[in-house]
């Protein structure tokens, strides 16, 4: 028999397996585990040298209990983490720790990227950004900017992948997959224009010259010296992998338009295949389409989450760790014991190796923890009884692409045990997972079939609240270490034993059954979901003033710009002192007095007074005089009022005839709620939700305003369809441009409509509202108010806003004030 080899380099460690080539069976794994350290928060390193190491004592322990001859291995390949970033010598030698996929040390060099504004970002969010801490520039101009001696002593800057093919081959040559995923190169070509505009053009000098497709050989295959030390034949032909989650999708059969793979593990990836004629797709919240990533695939699209199975493993190590849940002793995060296993039935033997459906490189030894607490955690009730897990422990990777975003716990309570909190994280995880399907539908593109693989499989209740909570079917695979069997298909290729990857994907991957959502389980989430969601806006600055901004200097004091670098360290202030509940049983009274109807000559001392008095939320009305008949404040105005009043709650309504283009500067200055027009992105549906999408993308609430005399009919088709598109709908009383005028009472029936259908929805009522009209907005469903002369006309605005709030209240069965 001919076998080939396929070794996944992840995060805990380095497996290989032995597959055989016709028909991709799996014969034996070895797995050994590597060191991950954590120097700094945000940060995570790993020894080059230790890949290297580890992948030969692997090799040479799968072949020697499988008892396959080196001769009888026809090919190999291998798949590693991405984007981990390594800086090596001439002599191709790491010459500092490597950059871990997930380290986001990166973060403010990201936002120096996006602001190039350059084509090559398109798929970073359809060129709207963010971009991505994890990847190949924002890594590489940190090592330049932080490291400049040792980025003028790197002879090569490179990916884990493409140093083990040099040490391997001897050859320096870039993977088509990664270059396409994760260094912003177009067509195989390197984004020139990107890095002169970041003047990191000598960066293209230290990357590999020549870019190998999947599935291609490199070089002349294994030097004597490398076979020598995995135990292979010199010679055997290596083809080029990719990234590791990329290439599982060929292990999951994930070829065709439609279909999707969820990639589980120390983290989850979410990869679409789109048509040829979808392959230029982009959008809010979403990476790609990738071009011709991968052979004979048209585009793909990604979502991701950076923490999944290591927020499960973080859990295991806080409970059974010797040193009192301090896990800062253990700097191996995520690989456990060497585990190997031979299959003599030819079946795969992974399931063997984990029980917890975290990061497949769990340890052995404590699969007794994993199977007791599952246990438990089967009697948890779906929701967990209020306990929300927001699992960002590394950040969010998609769709708010925040790097500074961490994990949240909520509503934690004496009555929650240890098996709450370990379900709470399974049912976060798939939370994150469902937004991210749902974004993906926000841009068009619906999977027809999920197939997944990875860590997820090896836990039934994990898998199956998956289903339940994504209301969507999730087919399994026999092999469920899809990453091997992708490069064991691409081995195959390279070793001539089938025509192309379609062709040996027929051959070798094989599908083993559907796990099935219940509907009951799906309706019974709703609640939890929508807490969970509203946990990232409500939480996100929480703390920010302390986390990492990227090593030892801050750039703008480096530059010089002390007021800069104060307001990046600064830039994202606490939570509003009110803001609004969002407790599934009752909504929030809310007072947000306009801004348009104080002084403009004097507006920090408004907005303090505003404060003082117990406003809510403060209304910002940015107008452009083409819309409506009026110019008013823009987004450095918003900026000031920010740095002004850290806590208050910024409600920005654009009545502008482009609002796209302004809600990214509005996030920079820290807009908390952007309302835009219905009339102003024409009505359509499509425009609608996409910029909705892109609004909650970059970490602020979305609102959809209608004039007067706009019908809903559409406004209630979009909620009813996308129950989460907007948090909030504003009916004006009034004309929009501006203040003082009269309530308008006719508007009063679609506020009625809108509550009926949606009993918990915000609603906002703008223009003319005082203490005799309040009430009738109360009557009609109105939970959120805008009031400008009525406040700040008030001989006692304090009175005046505790008066709105009062009347609101008293409308609003059930509830209780602010937290």
């Amino acid at each position: 028999p001919k076998y080939v080899l396929g070794v996944d380099g992840g995060t805990g460690g380095i497996r290989a397996g032995l597959f055989d080539v016709k028909t991709g069976v799996p014969v034996g794994f070895a797995n050994t585990p590597y060191k991950t350290t954590h120097p700094e928060p945000g940060y995570a390193e790993q020894n080059p040298r230790d890949w290297w190491l580890c992948l030969g004592k692997s090799t040479r322990r799968v072949l020697a209990e499988t008892g396959v001859k080196p001769e009888s291995v026809v090919g190999m390949c291998c798949d590693t983490t991405c984007c981990t970033v390594v800086a090596l010598d001439e002599k191709g030698d790491a010459i500092m720790p490597s950059i871990l996929w997930m380290d986001m040390r990166a973060a403010e060099q990201t936002e120096q990227v996006l602001a190039t504004s350059d084509p090559a970002l398109r798929v970073c969010c359809g060129g709207a950004g963010p971009v991505s801490a994890e990847w190949m520039i924002p890594k590489a101009l940190w090592v330049k900017q932080r490291k400049p001696l040792l980025w003028e002593s790197a002879a090569m800057i490179c990916e884990y992948q493409d140093f083990l093919n040099l040490k391997l081959t001897g050859k320096y040559m870039a993977s088509g997959n990664n270059v396409a995923v994760r260094w912003h190169f177009v067509d195989g070509e390197p984004p020139v224009s990107l890095l002169e505009k970041l003047e990191l053009s000598d960066l293209v000098d230290k990357w590999p010259k020549r870019v190998v497709a999947p599935g291609d050989t490199i070089g002349d295959g294994l030097t004597a010296k490398a076979a020598t030390h995995l135990g292979l034949a010199k010679g055997t032909p290596v083809a080029q992998g990719g990234a590791d989650a990329f290439i599982a999708m060929l292990g999951l059969g994930v070829v065709s338009p439609g279909q999707l793979a969820l990639i589980t593990g120390s983290s989850h990836l979410h990869l679409g295949v789109v048509s040829h004629e979808n392959k230029e797709m982009v959008g809010p919240g979403v990476f790609g389409a990738y071009r011709n990533a991968l052979p004979g695939v048209s585009g793909i699209l990604e979502g991701g989450q950076t923490s999944t199975g290591s927020v499960v493993r973080w859990y295991k190590e806080l409970l059974t760790n010797t040193n009192g849940g301090d896990t800062t002793a253990n700097t191996n995060t995520d690989g456990g014991d060497t585990t190997t296993t031979t299959n003599t039935n030819g079946g795969d033997t992974t399931a063997t190796t984990t029980t917890n459906g975290g990061d497949t490189s769990a340890d052995a030894p404590d699969d007794d923890f994993y199977a007791k607490i599952t246990e438990q955690a089967k009697q948890v009730p779906i929701g967990c009884e209020g306990l929300i897990v927001q699992e960002h422990f590394q950040g969010n990777r998609t769709p708010h692409v925040d790097a500074l975003s961490r994990g949240v716990l909520v509503g934690l309570t004496l009555k929650h045990g240890r098996a709450h909190l370990f379900r709470a994280i399974l049912e976060g995880v798939s939370f994150g997972t469902r937004l991210i399907f749902e974004t993906m539908a926000g841009v068009g593109y619906t999977p027809t079939e999920v197939v997944v693989a990875g860590g997820t499989t090896q836990s039934e209740l994990w898998l199956q609240i998956h289903a339940d909570v994504a209301g969507i079917p999730f087919r399994k695979t026999k092999c469920h270490d899809a990453p091997a069997l992708g490069c064991a298909v691409l081995a195959a290729v390279a070793a001539g034993c089938y025509p192309d990857v379609p062709a040996a994907v027929k051959a070798m991957v094989h599908f083993s059954g559907v796990v099935t959502p219940n509907e009951e389980a799906h309706a019974a989430y709703a609640s939890a979901y929508a807490a969970y969601k509203a946990t990232y806006h409500a939480t996100k600055h929480i703390g920010r003033g302390q986390a990492p901004r990227g090593g030892d200097c801050d750039v703008a004091t480096a530059k010089g710009d002390v007021a800069t670098a104060k307001r990046k360290t600064n830039d994202s202030p606490g939570v509003p002192s009110r803001k609004p509940t969002r407790n599934k049983n009752r909504l929030t009274a809310i007072v947000a007095p306009s801004l348009l109807a104080a002084d403009q000559g004097n507006l920090s001392s408004e907005v303090a007074r505003m404060v003082c008095f117990g406003a809510d939320w403060l209304h910002v009305d940015i107008m452009d005089g083409h819309f409506v008949p009026n110019l008013t404040i823009g987004p450095s105005v918003v900026a000031r009022l920010k740095s002004l009043a850290s806590d208050a709650f910024l409600d920005c309504h654009l009545s502008c005839s482009d609002p796209g283009s302004l809600v990214k500067s509005l996030a920079e200055a820290g807009a908390d709620s952007v309302t835009f027009h219905w009339e102003a992105v024409d009505c359509d549906i499509r425009k609608a939700e996409q910029l909705a999408l892109k609004i909650q993308a970059l970490g602020m609430r979305a609102a959809i305003a209608v004039k007067p005399s706009t019908p809903i009919d559409a406004i209630v088709f979009m909620l009813k369809t996308s129950p989460t598109v907007f948090d909030m709908v504003l009916c004006l009383s009034v004309e929009p441009g501006f203040g003082g005028q009269p309530f308008m009472p006719a508007v009063l029936p679609k506020v009625k409509a809108l509550r009926e259908a949606f009993p918990r929805l915000n609603i906002q009522m703008d223009g003319g509202v005082n203490l005799k009209t309040v009430e009738m907005c109360a009557a009609a469903g109105v939970n959120v108010v805008v009031a400008g002369s009525a406040v700040f006309g008030a001989s006692d605005p304090e009175q005046a806003i505790a008066g709105l709030r009062h009347a609101l209240q008293a409308e609003l069965p059930g509830y209780s004030d602010y937290e």
